[in-house]
């Protein structure tokens, strides 16, 4: 979800002001000062409709027949509601998001999505001439064409997952009017719980051959460690994962022998070199030392994970690439950068520029580059290159709500 916490809003507001009444002559009329009310952001029944595209390249470092380049994509339509809030719900407005995907390119492998149901919870405060929009959690499900469990016999298969995530402390992520210049770095403290199923339409599981997560409780902090605690598979394996602030890390199973753990990175001779130990579950110990593939090929970086965003400023027109979406007034250019690195072998960086007018997303493009690696070697082994557009077509109500679109961490 694109986040953006602005306060310097009414201060610099304020100044403004106080330099426009401190010119001209020696002795200024005083001007009476008068606060415009604050924007009303939520509205209980607002409605939003999107249209859009997704497409994911998938380059491997070595292709072969049974494993070769591929690329996948589809279309997307989605409506996104403001609700007030159930009794008991963690915040005051429940922003409903449904979309519905239709596929045009298959992907060979892995999954692809065909359905999101997101309820994100949110407060919104009015003091003075700014509206806050604070943010408690969310909980989502997502059905997905599982490719690699129909390979293995049976299928098609659809993957559901159902994830409930909880901030540690409602956060801030909006303040209204936007600024122009704002930056700021998102939290990432909050837990999240997750389940699966996979099944048949006529409710069967994969064979047993094919094995897969069926749940798991993960915690992130904000210097980008996090652990997971327990991951459980569908063949009856429990794990924990440890990644640490400093980029070492652990994984062990409950059920047999199989462990590995992640070193810092040792200078050896002119390059840098990751120790790796792997046990198997037979209970054989094996010791590596992996390629260094941290960005600049030394430690990994300090957070772990980092996201920014940034108010660019108002603009006039909208990026070609936005063609169709609806015309709205006072649009913001508001960038979002996250750059995750996953010391078990992933390293994501993903760019979002998101058009917004008044809280309504009026165009989202979007582009996530994924590359994983070898934790035993250290060889780049695949690239994933996600691009995603997203522009208003419809609005449902003439009061102006907000649009959220979820970004799901990694």
């Amino acid at each position: 979800m694109p986040y953006f916490r602005l306060p310097c809003i009414v201060a610099a507001a304020a100044m403004a002001v106080a330099a426009a009444g401190c010119s001209g002559g020696s002795s200024p009329t005083p001007t009476p000062h008068t606060t415009s009310p604050p924007p009303t952001i939520l509205v209980a029944g607002s409605e939003r409709t999107f249209t859009g595209t997704d497409t994911a390249t998938h380059v491997y470092a070595n292709p072969s027949p049974g494993q070769a380049n591929y690329t996948s994509a589809s279309t997307f339509a989605a409506t996104t509601t403001v609700n007030a809030a159930a009794a008991g719900a963690p915040a005051a407005f429940d922003i409903n998001s449904t979309v519905a995907y239709t596929v045009t390119q298959p992907a060979t492998t892995g999954t692809q999505t065909l359905s999101t149901d997101t309820d994100t919870y949110e407060n919104q405060t009015m003091s003075g001439g700014s509206t806050t929009i604070s943010e408690t959690g969310s909980k989502e499900t997502t059905t997905a064409n599982d490719v690699s469990a129909a390979a293995a016999g049976g299928g098609p298969y659809t993957l559901t997952t159902n994830e409930t995530t909880t901030y540690v402390s409602p956060f801030t992520n909006e303040v209204y009017p936007l600024h122009d210049g704002a930056t700021i770095t998102e939290p990432l403290a909050r837990t999240v719980t997750e389940t699966q199923t996979d099944l048949n339409a006529g409710g069967g599981a994969p064979p047993s051959s094919f094995n897969y997560i069926t749940s798991q409780a993960e915690t992130y902090n904000n210097d980008g460690s996090f652990s997971i605690d327990p991951r459980n598979f569908s063949n009856g394996d429990s794990r924990v994962l440890v990644e640490n602030a400093n980029g070492t890390a652990s994984e062990s199973d409950s059920t047999d022998s199989f462990a590995e753990t992640i070193g810092a990175p040792a200078l050896v001779g002119a390059l840098y070199l990751i120790p790796v130990t792997v046990t198997s579950s037979s209970g054989v110990t094996t010791n590596y030392e992996a390629t260094d593939w941290y960005p600049g090929t030394a430690f990994p970086p300090s957070p772990l994970e980092t996201e920014t965003v940034t108010v660019k400023g108002e603009t006039a027109t909208l990026p070609m690439a936005c063609a169709g979406a609806i015309a709205e007034p006072n649009v913001f250019e508001v960038d979002t950068s996250i750059t995750t690195v996953n010391v078990f072998g992933s390293y994501v960086t993903e760019l979002q520029k998101a058009y917004n007018s008044n809280g309504i997303n009026d165009c989202i493009l979007r582009t996530t580059t994924t590359q994983d690696y070898s934790v035993t070697t250290g060889a780049l082994t695949e690239t994933t290159t996600d691009t995603f557009a997203e522009i208003l077509t419809a609005v449902g109500t003439d009061a102006k709500a907000r649009q959220t679109t979820v970004l799901r961490r990694t």
